[in-house]
């Protein structure tokens, strides 16, 4: 019970047994008199500040346009002169059985978001909310509204939105459905058409073990797997076609290019694509799996299908590629790159898309050590719980201090092709600029294709 509620007007104050009672308090006439007319005038104050403040709801209790909680969570009554600027670019869109809000950030403000009319919830530290409350079969309209030190902004245009009668974003056994009216790719960044094997292609049937060094493999249709254990290997113009039956989770590994090849030694993989088979073999795990994390060149190539596209890259260039995942089938990752403590690494110019809901399009992470020299330039990226899990770690699996080193990441695009945010959960975390590096130029496309001047935020440092 708190201090304001522990007693009752007529409480009696206790004095020690045996003590005398205090007398109760007696006026004068005159001065009874005095005290019933100040509590007479003090009435008459509150009830007139009272109806001053009522004329700005309206009789159901429902925000008017230009009200809103400010950030003591008390009701302004509409922008001021030094108010922040209003909220603009709110979309609202169907994301699995709610509907999930984006706007752009207006600085040094929070946000309070409106129904119908309503203020629902205020959002602070983020651009996105997701509306769990909504109802199958109905419509509603939602507003957004900046709030600072500075008063609080009118309220954005207001976006409308009808959920179906039926479960929306969810298709049957609780699995997110597949976005839907998926607009095509932009032009200027590698796509299914211009990357790849092409041409005429000698048919093999099997896996394929690359042994001799220095060996050039190309111009085939490898229908299995690509093992490099000899250094200085070069796959070019191969269509590899892999596949296994999907159990669940107990789906063993399966790669469609392994290179195991010395960690002193490197690879190069140009022009070549990578698919999974049709049924009952759906399932591969990773496109490309760098076993040893020796410098690999990876160039102008079609990664589709699989549940990760590029894994283990240590060092060396990735360039001009196109890599789109398979749906989510077993129940860990899913990253079109992943890298783990890289160094002198650089990943420019690829399209990289995750339609899942979870990990990333990039991963850079730090479980075997921290992330050195890496630039990450003019990508495309979309999908993933973030788009991008951004080079910076707190320790590595032993421990120890991982931080990044001179990370940058600059002049990509984050796509909002399957989530307002590029990401389930936002666009990235995890950067750090230690060392030199610099996150720059990086900015929205809508989901229809427009790129916009929007920045996308500098996340903060892993662990913060």
């Amino acid at each position: 019970m708190s201090e304001a509620t522990a007693h009752s007007e007529d409480d009696t104050t206790l004095l020690p047994p045996g003590g005398p009672q205090r007398p109760p308090r007696r006026f004068g006439r005159f001065r009874g008199r005095t005290v019933i007319a100040v509590v007479v005038i003090l009435l008459l104050g509150l009830l007139a500040t009272w109806a001053v403040s009522g004329s700005h709801q309206s009789t159901s209790g429902t925000a008017v346009p230009g009200a809103a909680a400010n950030a003591s969570g008390v009701g302004t009554t509409g922008p001021t002169a030094s108010a922040p600027a209003v909220p603009a670019g709110l979309t609202a869109v169907l994301d699995r059985g709610a509907v999930r809000l984006s706007w752009h950030a207006v600085a040094g403000a929070h946000y309070a978001v409106f129904r119908d009319g309503k203020q629902v919830t205020t959002v602070i530290g983020a651009t996105t909310w997701r509306d769990t409350t909504a109802a199958a079969g109905h419509s509603y309209g939602y507003q957004v509204q900046a709030v600072s030190t500075g008063g609080a902004s009118a309220l954005s245009p207001k976006v409308s939105i009808a959920v179906p009668t039926s479960a929306t974003g969810t298709a049957p056994g609780g699995k997110a459905a597949p976005p839907a009216n998926v607009p095509p790719m932009p032009a200027s960044w590698p796509s299914a058409a211009t990357t790849g094997a092409r041409g005429a292609l000698t048919t093999v049937n099997g896996d394929v073990k690359l042994a001799k060094a220095g060996q050039v493999y190309q111009n085939m249709h490898v229908k299995g797997t690509i093992t490099v254990t000899a250094c200085n290997v070069t796959i070019r113009n191969v269509q590899v076609d892999s596949g296994e039956p999907f159990t669940g989770d107990s789906t063993p590994d399966l790669f469609a290019i392994w290179l195991q090849q010395s960690a002193t030694c490197g690879a190069t993989i140009d022009h070549v694509t990578t698919l999974t088979e049709g049924a009952p073999n759906v399932y591969v795990t990773t496109s490309i799996r760098d076993a040893r994390g020796g410098p690999v060149t990876i160039t102008n190539s079609k990664l589709l299908g699989a549940q990760l596209g590029i894994l283990g890259m240590s060092s060396g260039t990735i360039r001009g590629n196109y890599i789109e995942l398979g749906k989510r089938l077993r129940g860990d990752h899913n990253d079109a790159i992943q890298g783990d403590g890289s160094a002198n690494l650089t990943i420019d110019h690829n399209t990289l898309l995750n339609p899942n809901d979870q990990t990333s399009a990039l991963a850079l992470y730090t479980e075997y050590g921290n992330n050195t020299n890496v630039t990450v330039s003019d990508n495309l990226m979309a999908g993933g719980g973030y788009t991008c899990y951004c080079g910076d770690g707190a320790t590595d699996n032993d421990g120890n201090a991982a931080r990044a080193d001179d990370v940058s990441v600059i002049n990509n695009v984050f796509w909002r092709k399957y989530y307002p945010d590029a990401g389930y959960f936002g666009s990235g975390r995890a950067y750090n600029p230690a060392g030199g590096g610099r996150w720059a130029g990086n900015v929205y496309m809508n989901a229809d294709g427009t790129l916009t001047g929007q920045q996308v935020r500098q996340p903060t440092l892993d662990g913060q």
